[in-house]
């Protein structure tokens, strides 16, 4: 497809930048890696509330360590290597960006010699690998308007899959409190999924993408997917990312009409169905949650006591840490199991996560990553309005990352998405066709 100088894509069609070889690849892929369980809605309900041992060990096995996992991320890597070979677009060094990419690469993988648990840290540090080829091969294939339109499909499919799921097994049912949407997955991690379906039709849809019609109905789709997951985070975040791309695709009196009509709608809905105007915001609040969620708002869920205990762990290696994404090893579980009333399988923040499986010096790396990405996509975003995508999911991400850690480490739409995103910025020139929105 040829692309003039200017940025200006050939076709503001989606259907005219499909590749349908790669969705229907990374489509299987996620399929196997995430993985889509689709009777994860029934025993969602009927197991994780209720875990003794065998069941926990169930779950871990089905989720962390099934052979289809390891079977899709090994396919992943393959399809990287592929495209790698046979890639439009050459990848060079441009700046400190690249270089910090590398370093944080081989420090990862290094983690490894002095990590108490080698078997645990291998695996993970062989899912970053393999999330990495997988989009140094996709960067290499696929241009923007590609990517934006091939992750589109997935997200809209695996969102259609999850609803397909919760019918079958006669749990959909939105107007209990109890009622999270999740489908193949679990609920939070389903919030990212229709999050990103959120902003990949808000983006396209706000630079003039066609059909009109069926991209807004996508970007409604996603956001209330993410509001059937009754996820918080993921909604907050997703706002974000959409008020961002925005930022740059709208005029500033389009934005404007929007937060006054929005306003005017909150104010008529306050005075008219709510005599007490506290009863919203505590539903906003909960999600629909019920008052348990409402009291867990304010320690996050007991995220806030877990965060100290990490630190405390934390400094008995300061430094190098317990390993590339080491929160499972034993002496960390037994550490927290004597301490918390609920197990965790994460951090449940990116950041501590990278200082407890790191230490100080990978987490100023990570931090450096994220710092100088959202630099360089803040420089394309004010020139090419496309790029404007790239600028808001670094910063949905950025503020997901601050209670979340697998939305960067497992295998996911949104995190290899965001990989791809990275790549990209370190290792395409900004100069040319390549970097460009149409391109």
């Amino acid at each position: 497809m040829n692309t003039p100088r200017t940025g200006t894509p050939s076709s503001m069609h989606i259907r005219d930048h499909l590749d349908l070889f790669s969705i229907v690849a990374l489509g299987v892929i996620f399929y196997l890696a995430t993985p889509y369980w689709f009777s994860w809605t029934r025993d969602y309900y009927n197991v994780a509330f209720h875990l003794d041992g065998a069941q926990f060990d169930y779950m871990k096995a089905v989720l962390e360590g099934s052979i289809y996992r390891r079977v899709g991320l090994l396919c992943l890597a393959l399809y990287g290597v592929d495209c790698l070979i046979r890639g439009h677009y050459r990848l060079r060094m441009r700046d400190w960006l690249g270089h910090l990419c590398i370093l944080f690469m081989v420090w990862a993988t290094a983690s490894l010699l002095w990590s108490e648990s080698s078997g645990l840290v291998l695996r993970k540090i062989i899912i970053l690998w393999c999330l990495a080829i997988g989009a140094f091969g996709v960067a290499t294939r696929m241009n923007l308007t590609r990517l934006l339109t091939t992750m589109l499909i997935l997200s809209a499919g695996t969102m259609l899959l999850s609803l397909a799921a919760e019918l079958y097994y006669g749990n959909f049912d939105p107007f209990t409190s109890s009622y999270r949407f999740a489908g193949v997955m679990h609920p939070v991690i389903q919030g990212w999924n229709c999050g990103l379906l959120l902003l990949t039709a808000f983006a396209l849809l706000s630079c003039g993408y066609r059909p009109r019609r069926w991209l807004i109905l996508l970007a409604l789709c996603g956001l209330a997917g993410i509001l059937l997951t009754k996820s918080r985070w993921p909604l907050a975040t997703g706002l974000i990312g959409v008020f961002t791309i925005s930022h740059f695709t709208w005029s500033l009196r389009s934005r404007a009409a929007v937060v006054l009509w929005l306003a005017a709608a909150g104010c008529v809905v306050l005075l008219f169905y709510f005599n007490d105007p506290s009863v919203p915001f505590r539903k906003a609040l909960s999600m629909g949650r019920g008052d348990e969620a409402l009291l867990g708002a304010g320690t996050l869920s007991g995220r806030t006591h877990l965060w100290s205990l990490v630190i405390n762990l934390w400094q008995d290696k300061p430094f190098l840490g317990y390993g590339y994404n080491a929160f499972q090893i034993p002496s960390i579980l037994n550490y927290l199991n004597a301490r918390m009333s609920w197990l965790p399988t994460n951090c449940h923040s990116a950041y501590l996560q990278m200082l407890l499986g790191l230490g100080a010096v990978g987490l100023i790396v990570f931090l450096g990553i994220f710092l100088l990405a959202v630099r360089k996509a803040l420089y394309l975003a004010r020139r090419h309005p496309l790029e404007s995508f790239s600028f808001g999911l670094l910063v949905s991400l950025v503020a997901n990352m601050l209670i979340e850690a697998p939305v960067i480490t497992d295998p996911s739409l949104m995190t290899f998405t965001a990989y791809v995103i990275i790549i990209r910025l370190a290792f395409l020139s900004d100069s040319t066709d390549e970097i460009r929105s149409g391109a």
